[in-house]
């Protein structure tokens, strides 16, 4: 799949976020699906990660009706979609830690650091792009979203808590790893031209195909 570089592939995944809204379509479904295939495009690194959920949202805000009855109910199904999408993301990133522990020699210890940085860190980035974007847009937006991001972060995520359920199943690497110093600007020299989060890419777009097969709403997320 080809990998978002550049700012038309931005606006073509906030087209899709935008149609999504003004067609009024399964609202959590189809923004879990349209997030999935984009996270799938490129490594699943943090910057990439906090512009993919920046972009989906502002899109899908400036396709929705501004009946305010149902204004809060639509913003909180597109951002269950896209807590869903990040919780596969967060699955995805184990899967690739554990496929990088058995190819011993492959990854520099920084690497995997960075992984698992990766994942202890996906909640906060959804957490702090909803509160980003409770200062901008509409004020009946922005009130929306403030509740939104509060609620969200009081009554847990799915990206929360798959994050937390991977991280105890990574226990091992957390031993070895977890007190390691690490540096987010440092360069991994690794035998393989592959990173782990290009293995977690990998890993996800299996689920992105999966949705290609199954009625909208039909599918199971990845356990």
């Amino acid at each position: 799949m080809t990998e978002i570089h550049n700012s038309s592939d931005y606006q073509e995944l906030s087209d899709a976020a935008r149609n999504i809204a003004k067609r009024n379509l399964d609202i959590q479904q189809e923004v879990y699906r349209i997030t999935v295939e984009a996270l799938t495009r490129g490594k699943l690194e943090s910057d990439r990660i906090r512009q993919v959920i920046k972009t989906v949202l502002e899109g899908f805000q400036s396709g929705v009706s501004q009946n305010r009855g149902q204004l809060e109910e639509t913003f909180r199904k597109a951002a269950n979609g896209l807590d869903e999408a990040l919780a596969s993301a967060a699955i995805a990133t184990k899967l690739a830690i554990q496929e990088a522990g058995s190819r011993v020699g492959e990854f520099t210890d920084q690497e995997i650091k960075k992984s698992l940085h990766q994942l202890e860190n996906l909640e906060g980035q959804f957490l702090d792009t909803l509160h980003s974007l409770a200062t901008t847009g509409t004020e009946s937006s922005r009130e929306i979203f403030t509740r939104l991001a509060e609620h969200t972060r009081q009554s847990g995520t799915a990206v929360g808590s798959r994050s937390a359920e991977a991280l105890t199943e990574l226990g091992s690497f957390i031993e070895k790893f977890g007190k390691m110093s690490f540096d987010a600007s440092s360069e991994f020299a690794r035998v393989t031209g592959t990173s782990i989060l290009q293995i977690a890419s990998g890993f996800l777009s299996g689920v992105a195909d999966s949705l290609k097969k199954v009625e909208p709403g039909k599918q199971d997320h990845p356990k």
